[in-house]
Formats: structure tokens, sequence, C-alpha cells
């Protein structure tokens, strides 16, 4: 996942499938870590043609990270 900084939003990228997509900022909040990269997730993506023709037609609905970057041994 990374900034769009041009766009002002964020985008995860899927390399092994090709596509980028737009992906809320909630899961930002949630998942921080998925911003410096090498974290694995489990999504559910939908594809919808998007009325705005620079858009993607890829929507990321649900995110779970699979791989734990550290632990926070407070909140357990």
């Amino acid at each position: 996942m990374e900034l769009n900084e041009k766009g002002g939003y964020y985008e995860a990228e899927f390399t092994n499938l090709g596509i980028k997509s737009s992906i809320s900022d909630d899961f930002v909040r949630r998942y921080p870590k998925l911003l410096v990269g090498g974290i694995w997730c489990i999504s559910d993506v939908t594809y919808q043609v998007a009325e705005d023709p620079k858009a993607s037609p890829w929507q990321i609905d649900t995110l779970k990270p699979i791989q734990v970057a550290s632990i926070d041994f407070e909140t357990i």
C-alpha cells in the first residue's frame, strides 16, 4: 500500500495480478504496517466498471493481514 500523492488517496497493489486499487483510509488506520510493505493479507476484491475512466474498476471490500510485523503484548 502507498499514498498516491497526486490523487490524495491510498492504493494497494497486487503485484501477482498486475492491478492497483484505491483503498479506504480505514484500512490504513487499522493496519499501518501495510504501508511499509512485506505484509501479506487476505482480501475480497470485486470488479465494477467505474464511471471515471481514470479510476480502477477493482475495489477492495475486506482486508485481513496474515503476517504479524510486531506484537503489542499490552493489548493481549
